[in-house]
């Protein structure tokens, strides 16, 4: 009788902790369907600001500076979009 009162307490605890979890992500579920999400979204990865605004971009602190050949230029945007589209 008692091992089946502790199943049943951890089971109640187990039920208490995903419903709070399932909260948890209903809240987020909400948070990501909103405009403000969807702006910042769009805003990080895509490199946008409002007028105003500027838009810095800090380098990695785990790129290795020394493999970059110093004689070769970078390439330019459009360079690289072309390259993404049609190959080098």
């Amino acid at each position: 009788m008692r091992t089946t009162s502790q199943s049943v307490q951890e089971a109640e605890k187990q039920l208490e902790q995903l419903k709070q979890d399932n909260q948890a992500l209903k809240q987020e579920l909400e948070y990501k369907k909103s405009e403000g999400f969807i702006e910042k979204e769009f805003r990080n990865r895509l490199g946008l600001a409002r007028e105003g605004e500027a838009v810095v971009i800090l380098p990695r602190e785990n790129s290795d500076h020394s493999s970059v050949d110093r004689n070769q230029r970078p390439e330019k945007n459009w360079q690289k979009w072309w390259n993404h589209f049609f190959g080098s």
